[in-house]
């Protein structure tokens, strides 16, 4: 573990609890409960000066954890879309602080990169930060949700007239990596566009270690001795997601990698009580709207009136998904207004 990150403040659980809520917390302080509209250009500057008073130990604990939406959010609503692009500022801090000081995040969110690194000598990377659910129903997200493999050169291309373009990122959290072999790691593995996939864990490591952004830019510059060979989905006996780590954290961590591991133990431990907390809310959530439902029902005396919300419930329950997928056959499908009569 590095010396400077002491490990004293973290034993205590009040504030273990609080950074896991200070991105959601500052969102329903700043946006009053999400009743008021706020303008989210605001909302950044706020957040952005907020960390920028924070420790570097607070945030890198606070990266540990990052990205990882809360679960009662409800899908695109203006809290998801605010949570991920605090998100995205937590990286954009990350990197001012390790030596990427013109760093911002872009302000056209289509078809461009989620934060812009960018360091005095003009070199830029592009990065894509991805955050999810822990409540998502796939253990790890679809190769073309984590990465669309033209992407980054895209990005890249868009800067090539103003600065010298390096490479791509793109960071996540570990809790929704692949267990096996996957198209991702054969993407950015690939020297001829030089992509570096890493963990909130890495960075939060990165910044305590006091590794440099001229050190990451220099991974870059020597990505073929990371990967001197594209890793393909089936052309090892080890896990291409395997080896890619093991290439990677051997060239970023090679002064110290006892110390990494020790920190990625640490860092696991909290990602397991991250996700302990995050089910300990979903239960308190279940049991609130069950006690409400049974008071709502005991305050009921008329024998038709329950007969009436049995129904529309056992309706609900068994309709719920055909209705969604009516819903999407209207907005995504075009479809005629009724069955063609015989000619």
């Amino acid at each position: 573990m590095p010396k400077n990150f002491n490990l004293d403040k973290f034993s205590q659980l009040l504030y273990r609890e609080h950074s896991y809520n200070y991105i959601e917390r500052f969102i329903e302080r700043e946006t009053n409960n999400y009743i008021n509209l706020i303008d989210t250009n605001l909302l950044l500057i706020k957040f952005q000066s907020n960390i920028s008073q924070l420790h570097d130990n607070d945030l890198a604990f606070l990266l540990i954890h990052s990205g990882l939406i809360p679960e009662h959010y409800k899908a695109d609503s203006s809290e998801e879309t605010f949570y991920s692009k605090l998100c995205e500022d937590v990286i954009r801090e990350w990197a001012v602080r390790i030596g990427f000081k013109r760093s911002f995040l872009p302000t056209m969110k289509s078809s461009t990169e989620d934060v812009t690194i960018l360091n005095d000598k003009n070199e830029l990377i592009v990065c894509d930060g991805k955050a999810f659910r822990l409540g998502r129903s796939q253990a790890a997200p679809n190769v073309k949700d984590m990465l669309k493999e033209g992407d980054i050169p895209k990005w890249l291309y868009s800067h090539s007239y103003t600065y010298t373009t390096i490479g791509g990122m793109v960071v996540f959290p570990s809790t929704h990596d692949w267990k096996s072999s996957t198209d991702f790691y054969q993407y950015t593995s690939n020297s001829a566009q030089p992509i570096l996939a890493l963990n909130y864990q890495h960075l939060a490591y990165i910044l305590i270690k006091g590794i440099s952004s001229d050190f990451i830019v220099q991974s870059f510059k020597n990505y073929n001795e990371i990967f001197p060979n594209q890793l393909r989905k089936k052309d090892s006996t080890i896990r291409n997601r395997d080896q890619y780590y093991q290439n990677i954290e051997n060239y970023l961590f090679s002064d110290d990698l006892d110390c990494w591991y020790s920190f990625k133990e640490f860092s696991d431990s909290i990602l397991q009580e991250k996700c302990f907390d995050t089910s300990t809310k979903l239960r308190e959530k279940i049991e609130k709207t069950k006690q409400l439902i049974v008071e709502k029902i005991n305050q009921i005396n008329d024998i038709s009136v329950l007969r009436n919300l049995a129904i529309q419930s056992e309706i609900k329950n068994q309709t719920d998904i055909l209705n969604k997928q009516l819903h999407n056959i209207g907005k995504f499908r075009r479809s005629s207004g009724g069955y063609y009569e015989d000619e």
